[in-house]
């Protein structure tokens, strides 16, 4: 028989149901993150799709090319500045591939830093080796 508060040898004790993210058919935190980053960048990609096809549908942009450019610059130094000089995202607002590469991968590192931390905070309560 299953039972509904299980405790281990040293005595911690757990009820035993499923946690929110098992009742969503999910099995474990690390393939919950891989939900939730998809569905981050997913409906990122799409936010940016909808925004530039009205952008170019009403043709909201009806500025000079003069102001156009120097908008830019002051958005450039604005970014810079709010990210930081000394920042590897600053990268980002370049247009250098050796750039994109570094910060792309400084992302990706971080990114398989967090997964490590994600598949390592699972425990399993059941277990005595808690």
């Amino acid at each position: 028989t299953e039972c509904t508060m299980c405790c281990n040898a040293h005595g911690s004790c757990y009820p035993n149901e499923d946690t929110d993210i098992q009742k969503m058919n999910i099995t474990d935190y690390k393939h919950f993150s891989l939900v939730l980053y998809f569905g981050f960048f997913a409906g990122a990609y799409l936010i940016v799709v909808l925004v530039l096809s009205v952008l170019n549908r009403k043709k909201y942009l009806m500025l000079p090319m003069s102001s156009i450019r120097q908008l830019s610059e002051k958005d450039h130094k604005y970014a810079l500045h709010a990210l930081g000089a000394d920042s590897v995202y600053q990268f980002f607002m370049g247009k250098s591939c050796c750039g994109w590469s570094i910060a792309i991968a400084t992302v990706a590192f971080q990114l398989g830093m967090l997964f490590i931390f994600v598949e390592a905070a699972e425990i399993d309560l059941s277990s005595d080796n808690v």
